[in-house]
């Protein structure tokens, strides 16, 4: 695919549907839409919609861009037609028949990466917010697309350039301005390496908000967990019984409380067992407790709290005392899976225990590794400059720092990471 290609895709949704949008970007996007529709004026005015009709009958608008104040910095037409499969298609073979060829899957927004419009981590933002279904992944999404993580990064690495111009100062000119000031670059970088793990820690934040905060259910057989998570869920999704033992695997749901995506996890009762069937689900149940950001240890209010329930954890948590409406209970939040007493004030709990609710940047996996692995470069630049290592040497771990965050922003992104990266777009964006 040649970046000087004029090119083509529907940017809607897949017909059938009310309107569609069909896209065209590249030096000739205007001469493709001068073979197109009709009228197509001489020196169209950038911005503003023409009413007219297609080559193939079709009524509708066209919305042209001027070079540099498109999507993709290119020269762009925008086509609005009547949402048939028909007309779509036909539109589409038309442009391609007048030399645009079909876009690539991310290949819009790609240019705009390489036109300079917008960097990496805005780019990696588009799918996220085409992907995003709750409140607050949406907004943390907008947020990156406005380049919230992009400056954060920037100003971070600018730091880390300062420092290793001095140290390819110190290389070339050692007599003229002396050896490095050790102490002063030490606490430089101290500072650094704490500022770059709060950016990672406020991303890794974000991520789990944005892909659901995983919730735990657990606590003794037969306290009622299975009835909470379909009471919660507001749907039969477990299997309710009398009988202990009678969730052997754990069972995981999507949910939403107030614009905060979760993921319920029912595990197995907790309790002494031979049976190896239930053994295994044990061991899972112990693996999600782990993995989870949030414990629901949920008792049955006749009985009380187990004793490890009332002991002090650092682990974020919620005492549910489950079955209220049977019996009072003086510890935890009173709720009742069977009468719906207390849902609500529980999921509202849930959502004050969110990370960092006021959450204002998202790091996904690619970006997060770019910024550890610059924070690993930065604490062997702080160990070898404490062991008096060679300049050059220092040099080269700058370097790397410098390099890693440049990942992040594109800047230093090479060919196959970013085809790696927009082959994940759909076609169209």
């Amino acid at each position: 695919m040649s970046p000087a290609d004029t090119i083509t895709a529907l940017i809607t949704g897949v017909p059938p549907c009310a309107v569609a949008w069909v896209r065209v970007s590249g030096q000739d996007a205007y001469s493709v839409a001068a073979e197109v529709f009709r009228p197509w004026p001489a020196d169209p005015e950038p911005h503003r919609a023409i009413f007219g009709r297609f080559a193939h009958g079709d009524e509708g608008f066209a919305l042209p861009f001027a070079e540099g104040a498109s999507y993709t910095g290119e020269p762009t037409v925008e086509f609005s037609v009547h949402g048939s499969r028909y007309s779509v298609s036909k539109l589409l073979e038309l442009c391609q028949a007048a030399g645009a060829r079909a876009a690539g899957p991310g290949e819009f927004t790609m240019r705009a990466f390489m036109n300079g419009r917008i960097d990496l981590s805005q780019a990696e933002s588009v799918a996220d917010s085409i992907e995003a279904d709750t409140e607050r992944a949406f907004r943390m999404a907008t947020l990156n697309r406005g380049g919230a993580l992009r400056k954060e990064v920037r100003l971070l690495r600018e730091r880390v350039v300062a420092l290793l111009a001095r140290v390819e100062a110190t290389i070339d000119f050692e007599e003229e301005i002396g050896p490095l000031p050790a102490p002063e670059m030490l606490a430089e970088t101290a500072g650094l390496i704490k500022d770059l793990r709060a950016v990672n820690e406020k991303g890794r934040n974000g991520a789990r908000l944005r892909l659901g905060l995983r919730i735990a259910i657990v606590g003794p057989v037969n306290a009622g967990k299975s009835s909470l998570l379909n009471a919660l869920l507001g749907r039969s999704r477990a299997i309710v019984s009398d009988v202990p033992g009678t969730t052997r695997d754990t069972i995981e749901e999507e949910a939403e409380f107030d614009g905060l995506r979760v993921v319920l996890v029912d595990t197995a009762g907790l309790r002494e067992t031979a049976d190896p069937v239930e053994q295994m689900g044990l061991a899972r149940a112990a693996d999600e407790v782990e993995a989870a950001d949030l414990l629901l240890q949920v008792f049955d209010a006749r009985l009380g709290p187990t004793d490890d329930m009332l002991d002090e954890s650092p682990r974020p948590r919620i005492l549910v005392a489950n079955k209220s409406d049977l019996a009072a209970s003086a510890h935890g939040h009173s709720v009742s899976a069977l009468t719906g007493q207390g849902l609500d004030e529980l999921s509202r709990k849930i959502v004050e225990r969110a990370p960092e609710a006021d959450v204002s940047l998202y790091i996904n996996p690619r970006q997060s590794a770019a910024i550890a692995t610059a924070i690993d470069a930065l604490e062997q630049f702080s160990s070898a400059l404490d062991g008096h290592m060679p300049a050059d040497l220092l040099a080269v771990l700058l370097t790397e720092a410098v390099d890693q965050l440049g990942r992040v922003s594109g800047e230093t992104a090479s060919a196959d990471l970013l085809d790696e990266i927009f082959s994940h777009f759909c076609i169209g964006k």
